[in-house]
């Protein structure tokens, strides 16, 4: 009489094997969602790095700010007083002592974009070729 044979039979092979496969495509599979996150965690975190950095320069930029008027190329003061929304698709401008020739470039390179001036007041100032200014500007479609 032959000995029972040490050892595993083919079927306890094949079911061991098929579980390792299983257990082994769970694993895969977790750890694929976990490099994701990582991946989606990490791109996130540079976002709101890049933008925390972005407000401390700008924070430490208008600490450093100081008022002052705008000049045009000829030296001239270009203060705008106000600029405030007025409806949805509207602005009021409002100039103190602005050379009239600029104004009127500029309200030329504002209907260059589509911008319409709906109202306009002018008043002449003591200073020679100076005015003040308010405007009611409006996209077209508005």
């Amino acid at each position: 009489m032959r000995g029972r044979a040490r050892g595993f039979t083919l079927l306890e092979l094949l079911v061991a094997v098929a579980i390792f496969a299983v257990v082994s495509a769970f694993a895969y599979e977790g750890l694929s969602q976990a490099l994701k996150a990582r991946r989606r965690l990490d791109h996130e975190r540079r976002f709101w790095q890049g933008l925390a950095i972005t407000f401390s320069e700008l924070k430490q930029d208008l600490a450093q700010a100081r008022p002052r008027p705008v000049r045009d190329a000829a030296g001239l003061r270009q203060e705008i007083v106000r600029m405030q929304p007025s409806g949805r698709h509207a602005a009021r401008v409002v100039f103190d002592r602005v050379d009239f020739n600029t104004l009127v470039a500029w309200l030329a390179s504002l209907q260059q974009r589509g911008i319409h001036v709906r109202r306009a007041s002018i008043n002449r100032r003591r200073g020679p070729g100076e005015v003040s200014a308010s405007l009611m500007l409006a996209e077209p479609h508005a």
